[in-house]
C-alpha cells in the first residue's frame, strides 16, 4: 500500500471520505489549508460553481472507477475547453497535481479511518518510506521503520502524505509483530520542530508566513481524515485519549511560543493556523486545566501558559498606536493567584475557548488594554483585561477580570472610554 493504486478498485473508506467533501471556490491554493481539505474540495483558481463541480465529478470518477491519469486528462481538457479556464502552470503538470493530490490524500484519509478501527488489535504504527519516489527526502528516509503508538501526537502532523509527490505510508502492527521485530516498546518520536515558511509568492493574495514541521511541505502538516474521523467513541470512554491531548497541547505551546518571535501579523496568521488544527482547542483547554491546578499550588514550573492569540482580523482593527509586539496571549501564575483572577477562577475555567470566541472585544482608550467580554447572563458578563505587549514583552498578558454590567459597558462605549473592535454587547 505504498502508493495510490491507480486503475485498481478503491476501498470504501476512501470513497466515503471524498463524498463528504463540499466544493469551495478559490483564487489560490492558500484559500483552503491543511485539515480544511478534509471537508472541502477545491482546485486553486477554480472560482465558478459549474467549473468546480465538473472538476469534482472528474476526480470522483477517477477515485470510484479507478480511472488513470490519461483518462482524467481527457476530462480535464474537455472541462478547460468548455469553460475557457485560464489556469496557472502547464497542462501536464497541472492535471497531474490535481489528479495525484486528490487521489493520494483521499487514499491516505481512507487508510487513517481503517487504522482507527484496528487500534485495539494493532496499536503500533510503523512509518514506511517508499523507494518508488525519484527524489527521496532525507528526513522521510530517516523516519522509515520508526514505530510509534497509534495515539502518539506525532502522527497528527506527520501522517503521510508529507509533501508533494510523497509516497510514504503507514503500517499497523500488533504486539506480536513488535516482539517479532525484537522490540519491547515503541521508538521515541522525533521532536516536532515547527518552522516558519513564506508561501504564496505568486498567489493573488501575496506571500504569507505559515508554520510547518521540519521535513513536511507547507500545507501537509496534518493527518488526512483525522478532523472528520467517524470512528465512534468507545462506550464510557473519551473520544481522544488524554495522553494524546497532552501531546498535542505540548506541541501547541511550543508553536505559540515560537510566534512570539514573529511580527504581529505573521504571528497572528501562524497562531491561527496552529489553533485551527484538529483537536487543538480541546488540547489547549485540557492543558489549561492542568496549568491552573499547578499554578494555584505555586508550582514554579507553571510560570506561564500560552492561552491563545489575537486573531488576524482583530489585530487589524487595533489603533495603530497600540500595535502589539506579537499576537500570543499568555497567563502568568503570579497574576492568576492574585486579586480578581483568583476570585473568578471558576468563571474563567474555559478561558482558552472564551478568548477564541468572545461575545465582544473592546479597546480601552485610557489603559490601552483589550477587554474580552465573555457570554453574559442577567445583564452582566465577565470581562477579561489583556495588556497589549509592546517593546520587550513577548506576549499579551491577561492582567485582570471583573464581573461587569453590560449597561456600564454601553455607557463607556457611548462616552468614548471604550471602542468596539469585534462583536456587540446589545441585550
Amino acid at each position: 500500500m505504498a502508493s495510490v493504486a491507480y486503475g485498481t478498485v478503491p476501498f470504501q473508506e476512501q470513497i466515503a471520505f471524498f463524498r463528504r467533501k463540499r466544493g469551495v471556490l478559490t483564487e489560490s491554493y492558500l484559500d483552503v489549508w491543511e485539515a480544511q481539505h478534509d471537508s472541502s474540495f477545491m482546485v486553486a483558481g477554480a472560482n465558478r460553481d459549474d467549473l468546480l463541480a465538473d472538476l469534482r465529478e472528474a476526480i470522483r470518477k477517477a477515485i470510484e472507477d479507478g480511472g488513470t491519469l490519461a483518462e482524467f486528462r481527457r476530462d480535464f481538457d474537455r472541462i478547460v475547453n468548455t469553460y475557457g479556464w485560464d489556469y496557472q502552470g502547464g497542462r501536464n503538470w497541472r492535471s497531474r497535481v490535481i489528479y495525484e493530490t486528490n487521489l493520494r490524500q483521499s487514499y491516505n484519509a481512507g487508510r487513517w479511518a481503517q487504522l482507527q478501527r484496528l487500534k485495539k488489535t494493532r496499536p503500533w504504527w510503523r512509518y514506511r518510506h517508499s523507494d518508488a519516489v525519484q527524489h527521496p527526502r532525507p528526513l522521510h528516509q530517516a523516519w522509515d521503520g520508526m514505530i510509534l503508538h497509534c495515539d502518539d501526537p506525532w502522527w497528527l502532523t506527520h501522517f503521510p502524505a508529507n509533501g508533494w509527490g510523497c509516497q510514504c505510508y503507514v503500517e499497523a502492527l500488533s504486539d506480536r509483530d513488535l516482539k517479532r521485530l525484537g522490540k519491547s516498546g515503541p521508538d521515541k518520536a522525533p521532536p516536532i520542530d515547527m518552522q516558519t515558511v513564506i508561501v504564496g509568492t505568486r498567489s493573488p493574495g501575496g506571500p504569507r508566513p505559515v508554520q510547518t514541521p521540519a521535513g513536511v511541505d507547507p500545507g501537509f502538516g496534518y493527518a488526512p481524515g483525522a478532523s472528520v474521523d467517524d470512528v465512534p467513541p468507545r462506550r464510557g470512554g473519551p473520544v481522544t485519549p488524554p495522553s494524546l491531548l497532552a501531546g498535542i497541547e505540548r506541541n501547541l505551546q511550543a508553536a505559540l511560543d515560537k510566534t512570539t518571535r514573529l511580527p504581529p501579523a505573521a504571528a497572528a496568521e501562524s497562531a491561527e493556523q496552529s489553533l485551527s488544527r484538529p483537536r487543538a482547542p480541546d488540547a489547549l483547554q485540557a492543558g489549561f486545566a492542568r496549568w491552573r491546578k499547578a499554578a494555584e499550588s505555586d508550582d514554579t514550573h507553571a510560570a506561564r501558559f500560552q492561552v491563545g492569540a489575537l486573531d488576524p482580523q482583530l489585530l487589524s482593527r487595533l489603533p495603530s498606536r497600540s500595535a502589539p509586539a506579537t499576537a500570543a496571549i499568555a497567563v502568568l501564575s503570579d497574576v492568576w493567584r492574585a486579586g480578581a483572577l483568583a476570585k473568578l477562577s471558576a468563571r474563567l475555567a474555559n478561558l482558552p475557548a472564551a478568548l477564541r470566541d468572545p461575545r465582544a472585544v473592546l479597546f480601552d482608550t485610557v489603559t490601552g488594554n483589550l477587554r474580552f467580554v465573555l457570554p453574559a447572563s442577567r445583564g452582566r458578563a465577565v470581562v477579561v483585561d489583556v495588556e497589549i505587549g509592546t517593546g520587550e514583552m513577548s506576549s499579551n498578558i491577561v492582567r485582570a477580570a471583573a464581573n461587569e454590567s453590560l449597561s456600564d459597558l454601553s455607557q463607556a462605549l457611548a462616552n468614548g472610554r471604550l471602542q468596539m473592535l469585534q462583536g456587540d454587547i446589545a441585550p
